[in-house]
């Protein structure tokens, strides 16, 4: 963990005996407490409390039984959706301690999870060429909670952990994934439609995000290069 404004590090832990894959962090527990999930290849999500001050040890550790390869804190703050190589998305309730239920509908790993801006829905890629948008409301219409199911952005054979995220200009109108084929693919999320398929990129889009405020979108690659795109209509990258 480092401080942003010294660019000094500030703790580091040895969280996990295999690779971390995932890390997601919230304020919104109600306790005004930071708390960081990671996820792991040894096959465990651990809960840590953030803040300088904090302890060395997790403060809650979830067995998934399979190596994970994402990490996503709900909107309160009270439960974590992991993805894993089982190909589903399962819910941890940190209060119970315990598995609350799962998500399935992928038929390969999911790559990362990314809430939206509302906390409403999820997204998730993965290495089938994939994406599923789950509805995670406490009441959805669905009755296996698939809001969307996108196409348009191939994994390739490589098994990278590709990023998506979510336009936050808009309030999450629309979502964003790279791919193999070195494009990044911009959905619209009522629809399902295409946006934008932009290039650049020499190599397989790892990971994207866009801006806060801004319709500008950040995309990273393979090919050691990041970019800045507009995506207004009639700008390219």
């Amino acid at each position: 963990m480092t401080d942003v404004t010294t660019g000094q590090r500030t703790r580091k832990i040895r969280a996990h005996r295999e690779i971390i894959n995932s890390i997601d962090r919230t304020m919104a527990s109600g306790s005004g407490i930071e708390l960081i999930a990671t996820g792991s290849d040894d096959g465990t999500v651990k809960i840590w409390e953030g803040g300088e001050e904090a302890g060395k040890q997790a403060v809650a550790t979830f067995e998934v039984k399979c190596p994970v390869t994402s990490v996503c804190w709900s909107v309160d703050g009270n439960s974590v959706y992991v993805g894993a190589i089982d190909n589903e998305v399962h819910i941890y309730d940190l209060r119970k301690g315990e598995q609350v239920s799962s998500l399935m509908g992928h038929a390969e790993t999911p790559t990362s999870l990314s809430l939206s801006p509302n906390g409403n829905y999820l997204l998730s890629p993965s290495f089938s060429s994939q994406t599923i948008i789950w509805d995670v409301r406490p009441f959805s219409p669905s009755p296996n909670r698939i809001h969307r199911v996108l196409q348009g952005a191939p994994a390739g054979f490589e098994n990278t952990l590709l990023r998506g995220a979510w336009s936050k200009d808009d309030g999450g109108k629309r979502v964003a994934l790279g791919g193999a084929d070195r494009m990044v693919c911009i959905w619209d999320v009522d629809s399902g439609r295409i946006l934008y398929k932009l290039p650049g990129h020499k190599g397989t889009v790892t990971a994207v995000d866009f801006h806060p405020k801004e319709p500008i979108i950040l995309t990273g690659s393979k090919d050691g290069t990041m970019l800045l795109g507009e995506i207004e209509a009639g700008l390219n990258v």
